[in-house]
């Protein structure tokens, strides 16, 4: 079985796992992670304590897209920022 194997259910398993003070989830995968079921639960199913899950994937990146970012203008380029409590944050 690979890395990739039921991530989504071990993800469940320890969430039920976590002492009861915590209120924010994140997790970080490489590309074995790159699974829409894993991703969507993440995105859009709420755990009851600490809702939605963030998450990180590094994936490979093909030639085509590589290409396709050069071809835009520096100027054209913005930062991403997120909304953490009170205050926003741009993302690194």
């Amino acid at each position: 079985m690979g890395a990739d194997y039921e991530q989504l259910r071990v993800l469940k398993e320890s969430l039920e796992q976590l002492p009861a003070g915590v209120s924010k989830v994140m997790t970080k995968s490489n590309s074995a992670g790159y699974q829409k079921e894993f991703l969507t639960s993440c995105a859009e199913e709420r755990d009851e304590r600490s809702g939605v899950i963030q998450f990180c994937v590094g994936v490979g990146v093909m030639p085509e897209f590589k290409a396709a970012g050069k071809e835009i203008e520096e100027d054209e380029w913005r930062d991403l920022y997120e909304t953490a409590e009170d205050h926003r944050e741009r993302t690194s």
